[in-house]
């Protein structure tokens, strides 16, 4: 189990890491350095992310939504803009 406590005392964090964050943290320095794949690569990251997103864009929907990967895109067009966001004035995500 991951457990993190940390919470702001003045201007300065304070807390606990857990031992499985710590290894994490240092494999990604590790992989940097050395220009080797970390553990948990950007790819793995992306579909437990994507799991949690798409979670969250049912539940908002009130149904249950199919998602292509591949197009990125879910089956319903006009439940596409509950995977973005509105940015704040002079920010915006490039399309591609």
């Amino acid at each position: 189990m991951v457990a993190i406590h940390a919470s702001l005392e003045g201007d300065k964090p304070t807390g606990t890491l857990s031992l499985e964050f710590v290894l994490h943290a240092n494999n990604f320095i590790d992989s940097v350095q050395s220009r080797k794949a970390p553990i948990a690569d950007i790819a793995s990251g992306h579909v437990s992310a994507a799991v949690a997103i798409l979670g969250n864009v049912a539940w908002l929907a009130g149904e249950k939504i199919r998602y292509d990967p591949a197009k990125d895109k879910l089956d319903k067009s006009e439940k596409d803009h509950l995977l973005t966001q509105t940015y704040r004035d002079k920010w915006s995500l490039p399309v591609v």
